[in-house]
């Protein structure tokens, strides 16, 4: 080891000696080519300005990305491909092109940055790649994630607001018939090969299965209905039908659910609940012809009653009364 840093010191070339008007000559030929001198806490804000401007488009590639594989998901586009090349052209018509080229360019944004401000000391290929690769990854991480969903339901129950998240998880991330030859739906009713469908739009359809397929109540199905056109009135046919896993895909009906039951019970209702009387707990029944708000197993009887009391009075208290008294309490 001694022997090889002692060739290692050998093979080093010597500093060749500098006259006493170097530093003059170095400062004569700066001035003579009309170059500034910046000093040092400049350049090292530039770089920091530089390599925050980087780290943030970055950020912002992953962000944008997010957005557009969780509104590939949410659309219902990601099921025309359980059909094959049937529906391959109608797939790369719905991918989310705006948002991809967004998240493309800020990547190329950010690997420019960590190559121009040394944030990485590497080739230009290298930074593309590194950039390209912490996009793709953190995006589709992220969109997996269940944030997306958390916020979407925040978002309709006005928990938490702004125009860009109300415009693109209430109007631009959810489920909208991919393409016109695809059918997707929870069996509602059948008889024989037809079968009645509800949509995760809230419609129903009435479908003619294919011959030999099985179905059941519940069941969730995605179709591809025949080619020819029906003629008027008649029972669209199905080309295709597949068995969905309910857990899969029960995110595209989620969302018209909680939509329908914003703009039926006002804020939002809690599952369970029925539209009618202002307020009524998991369980209740109707609001009775006197009542405002009737607890768990009340009845139909005056303003308010407690647990067990009869038909009385205004109001009675617990035990020991006697149905119909005429007093106050």
């Amino acid at each position: 080891m001694d022997r090889f840093e002692q060739r290692l010191r050998a093979a080093r070339p010597e500093v060749p000696p500098l006259g006493p008007d170097f530093a003059a000559q170095v400062c004569a030929e700066i001035e003579r080519r009309g170059l500034r001198v910046w000093p040092a806490w400049r350049v090292r804000g530039g770089l920091w300005l530089g390599r925050t401007a980087a780290l943030a488009a970055l950020v912002a590639a992953v962000l944008v990305l997010n957005g557009a594989a969780y509104e590939l998901r949410s659309s219902g586009a990601l099921e025309l491909l359980h059909f094959g090349g049937r529906l391959l052209s109608a797939f790369v018509e719905r991918l989310p092109w705006d948002l991809l080229a967004s998240a493309l360019l800020l990547g190329a944004g950010a690997a420019w940055g960590i190559r121009h401000t040394r944030l990485a000391r590497v080739s230009v290929a290298w930074a593309v790649l590194i950039s390209y690769g912490l996009t793709g990854a953190g995006g589709l991480a992220l969109a997996s994630s269940g944030l997306n969903e958390s916020l979407q339901e925040a978002v309709l129950k006005e928990d938490v607001g702004g125009p860009a998240l109300s415009w693109f998880y209430g109007e631009r991330a959810v489920y909208r018939r991919p393409a016109p030859r695809f059918l997707m739906g929870r069996v509602l009713a059948l008889e024989g090969e037809r079968a009645r469908l509800q949509t995760p739009l809230g419609d129903e359809a009435t479908v003619t299965l294919p011959p030999g397929f099985r179905a059941q109540v519940g069941d969730t199905l995605r179709l591809l209905e025949a080619r020819e056109d029906a003629t008027a009135g008649a029972v669209p046919r199905t080309e295709l039908a597949q068995l969905c896993n309910p857990a899969a895909v029960g995110g595209y009906f989620r969302h018209h659910q909680m939509m329908r039951q914003h703009m039926r019970g006002g804020p939002m209702m809690a599952p369970g609940m029925g539209p009618a009387g202002p307020m009524m707990g998991p369980g209740m029944g109707p609001a009775g012809p006197g009542g405002r708000m009737m607890g768990p197993g009340m009845g139909a009887g005056g303003p308010m009653m407690g647990p067990g009391m009869g038909r009385g009075g205004p109001m009675m208290g617990t035990g020991g009364m006697a149905p119909g008294g005429p007093g106050p309490r």
